[in-house]
C-alpha cells in the first residue's frame, strides 16, 4: 500500500493513501486522515492507517449507510428466504433508526448502550411499546454476529 505523511501544522499531520483508480474517470483515488501528535506517533498511526486501508476498513459515512450496504449485499449473496429478507428489512426500518445518522467514526460503546436503554424504555419509534429484555439481547447479539461493522462489503 502506497501512502505518505505530510505536516500540516505544529503537531498536525495528514495521511494520504493511494487506493486505486476510479473505474469511470480513470483518475487516481486517495483516502486521507488527519492526526494530531508527535512525528513518531504520526509515523506509527500512518502504518495503522495504511493497514486499515489495505484491509478495506470503512470509517466514512453513517451507520445507516453501512447497514444499507450490508443488507444489499447480504440479501443477495446469502441463502435467505423471502420471509427472512422481509423480517431483516423490518428490523432495520423499525429498530435501527436511532443509530442511522451517527457517523461511523463517532460510534462508540456509550452510544450503543444508550440505544439499548432507549429500546427498553420507549421502543424504537413513537407509538411502539417498549421492547423486552429478550429483544434487546437479540439486537445486541445481532450487532455482534454480523461481520465486523467497518469491513467493506463491495470489494
Amino acid at each position: 500500500m502506497q501512502g505518505h505523511v505530510r505536516q500540516r501544522g505544529r503537531n498536525s499531520w495528514e495521511f494520504r493513501a493511494y487506493i486505486g483508480r476510479d473505474a469511470t474517470t480513470k483518475r487516481a483515488r486517495y483516502k486521507t486522515r488527519t492526526f494530531k501528535g508527535s512525528k513518531r506517533d504520526a509515523d506509527r498511526a500512518m502504518r495503522a492507517f495504511l493497514a486499515e486501508v489495505d484491509r478495506g476498513i470503512i470509517t466514512e459515512g453513517t451507520f445507516g449507510e453501512l447497514v444499507e450496504r450490508w443488507f444489499e449485499v447480504a440479501s443477495t449473496t446469502r441463502d435467505w428466504s423471502p420471509k427472512g429478507i422481509a423480517e431483516t428489512r423490518r428490523i432495520i426500518d423499525t429498530r435501527l433508526g436511532a443509530l442511522s445518522p451517527i457517523a461511523l467514526d463517532k460510534l462508540r460503546t456509550p452510544i450503543i448502550d444508550g440505544y439499548y436503554a432507549q429500546l427498553r424504555a420507549h421502543g424504537a419509534l413513537v407509538g411502539i411499546d417498549p421492547v423486552s429484555r429478550t429483544t434487546v439481547t437479540c439486537a445486541r447479539s445481532g450487532l455482534r454476529s454480523r461481520p465486523p461493522p467497518c469491513v467493506a462489503y463491495t470489494q
